[in-house]
Formats: C-alpha cells, sequence, structure tokens
C-alpha cells in the first residue's frame, strides 16, 4: 500500500464507526479496518465507495444511535436526584433503542438477501423468517453457527417492539420504594424497564403480571434502565459484529 492509502485508511475507518462507537474504542477493532479495505478505493481524487460493502457505513449508523441510548439512560440519576423531568428521556431512550436494534436487524437481513442473491421476497427478508433462514443456510451452511448465536437476541428484541409499538409507548417506567410525595428526600427512586414488555402500571393487570414474571424470574420483574440498554447495547454488537465478520469471511 502506498503512503498516501495508509493515511487515507484512518478516514476510511472513522467513515464506518460514527462518533458513539469511537468513544468506546470501535476505530481499534481489526474488523473495521476490514470492511474499509472492502468500502472504499482511494482514488487519486478521494474516496471510492465500493458496493455493497458500503453500505455497512449505514448499518454502523444504527449500532451508533444504540450506543448513544444506552450512554444516555446511564446518565438518568438516581435516587432523589431522579424527577419527573427525567422520565420521557429514560422511556424515549430505552424504547428507542429497542426500535434502532430492530432496524439494525432487519437491515442487516436485507443487504445479506442482496449481496447473496437470495430468493427471498421483501417480507421475508428478516431473521425469524423461516424461508430467509432456509435460504440463508442452503446458499452458505456456515450461516447456522451464526443464526443460532443471535437467536435469543432476535426474539428478545421481537418480543418488545410487538408490545411497545402496536398496544402501548412502552420504555422505562418510574419506581420508588417509597412514596415520593411524602418523603421526597429519602425516597429511593429509579427508572426500571419491565423484564415482561407488557408490565405497565396503567394497565388493569399490571400487578398480576409483575407478580407472574418475578415468580418466573429470580423474584425480578424489572431490569435497572442501564441495565437494560447496556444488554441491548452489547447483544446488538456482537451481532453486528458476527455478522460482518461472516459476510467478510463468505461474501464475494
Amino acid at each position: 500500500m502506498s503512503t498516501p492509502d495508509k493515511q487515507l485508511n484512518p478516514l476510511c475507518v472513522g467513515l464506518l464507526a460514527p462518533v458513539e462507537l469511537q468513544k468506546r474504542g470501535f476505530l481499534k477493532r481489526q474488523i473495521f479496518t476490514d470492511l474499509a479495505n472492502r468500502a472504499f478505493e482511494p482514488m487519486p481524487e478521494g474516496i471510492k465507495q465500493i458496493q455493497p460493502w458500503c453500505r455497512w457505513q449505514g448499518l454502523s449508523q444504527y449500532l451508533d444511535c444504540l450506543a448513544f441510548a444506552d450512554r444516555s439512560a446511564k446518565e438518568i440519576p438516581k435516587g432523589s436526584a431522579l424527577n419527573l423531568e427525567h422520565v420521557t428521556p429514560g422511556r424515549f431512550y430505552s424504547a428507542g433503542i429497542i426500535f434502532f436494534a430492530h432496524a439494525l436487524v432487519d437491515n442487516v437481513a436485507v443487504w445479506l438477501c442482496e449481496a447473496m442473491s437470495l430468493s427471498v421476497a421483501g417480507g421475508d427478508r428478516h431473521f425469524l423468517s423461516s424461508r430467509f433462514k432456509k435460504e440463508l443456510t442452503k446458499t452458505q451452511p456456515a450461516a447456522a453457527e451464526e443464526l443460532a448465536k443471535h437467536d435469543a437476541f432476535l426474539r428478545e428484541v421481537n418480543k418488545y417492539r410487538q408490545v411497545w409499538i402496536h398496544t402501548i409507548s412502552g420504555g422505562a417506567i418510574p419506581l420508588s420504594d417509597v412514596s415520593p410525595f411524602e418523603h421526597p428526600d429519602h425516597a429511593q427512586k429509579t427508572l426500571a424497564v419491565p423484564i415482561d414488555p407488557a408490565i405497565q402500571p396503567h394497565l388493569e393487570n399490571w400487578m398480576d403480571r409483575a407478580k407472574q414474571c418475578a415468580n418466573q424470574n429470580n423474584g425480578q420483574c424489572m431490569y435497572d434502565i442501564g441495565d437494560f440498554t447496556g444488554r441491548v447495547f452489547e447483544c446488538a454488537t456482537e451481532f453486528y459484529c458476527g455478522w460482518l465478520r461472516f459476510a467478510l469471511d463468505h461474501v464475494s
């Protein structure tokens, strides 16, 4: 590689790892350098984008939004410092991370369909489609292992999305160990995400669902908001990097 190419490479990698991902050290990950070598070609007048690889830049932007939601959720205060003005941001970040995760997942499926010329129609271009999985593994048997690795994450994202986007606004809800109105300075307040996405205080049967959920999860029916967004981001990162590695290794 010539000297101009070496100088250009960090710029190419930076295009594939937006700012929030850079803050988490993603520029140092070899997989982004490998992708940059496929997605861009140095030219005397600049950079030439190479299809379909340069489209992973857009997929990275979805993951970047997940990273932002996770960081922002973790910055929301707890205890006496938590107040009503934090509830909407908490709901926004915890629900938003699910919607962006779903968008990331679906767009990776679309990329694989097009890059591998899979015989899959538009409505089946998603990872929970039996048609998609059949065609993907028929074309490249190595995909079976990657599908199994991320199955639990895919089903969890779909579970939250189906409830939150179709029936209730979803996201984190405020909790307190005592009445925050009677003991505003001592209440241990926090924002939490239900393990069962249908647990919402305004619903008539929410207490019954919460008890049932706790019985099935070692007495717990809630995730701390930061734990929830952290889990989603970590699993989404493994999903993104797993399928990108698969693509780099198996898609010509």
